[in-house]
């Protein structure tokens, strides 16, 4: 089993809430035909969606895998670089795992909400509203 992989980019940045994709080309350079599984490894990889799952490869061929990265607006997703990497298997030989890693930056966010507490206020006396800042 022989495999080339290029991340394209390899470093990339996103802001949460948005989505930015990255291109995994893969190439087998082996002799035989042969499909190869991919899956997000790291910390980002819940916010992973890789197409195609599999790919097949004829000896000599290059496929190309689309990586999404789409962080929450939350507190989940962590401002700064955050290493990802695609474990990519193949079928004829399992054992023989590549694991090509790439560098993803989640931008920073603030979000600041302001509420009246309660939101209404009824009756024959005075109400004090009070405002909550989230």
């Amino acid at each position: 089993m022989s495999l080339w992989t290029s991340l394209e980019p390899a470093s990339a940045t996103v802001d949460p809430g948005s989505s930015t994709r990255v291109r995994l080309r893969v190439r087998n350079t082996g002799d035989v035909v042969d499909e190869y599984r991919f899956e997000p490894v790291g910390d980002v990889s819940p916010w992973v969606s890789v197409e195609p799952q599999t790919l097949r490869l004829y000896p000599g061929t290059t496929g190309t895998v689309e990586l999404t990265f789409a962080p929450p607006r939350t507190s989940d997703a962590v401002a700064g670089p955050n290493p990802y990497a695609v474990r990519i298997t193949p079928t004829e030989h399992p054992d023989a795992v590549t694991v090509p890693e790439g560098n993803l930056t989640i931008t920073a966010f603030t979000e600041v909400r302001a509420e009246l507490v309660p939101p209404t206020v009824k009756g024959r006396f005075r109400g004090r509203p009070r405002l909550a800042v989230d």
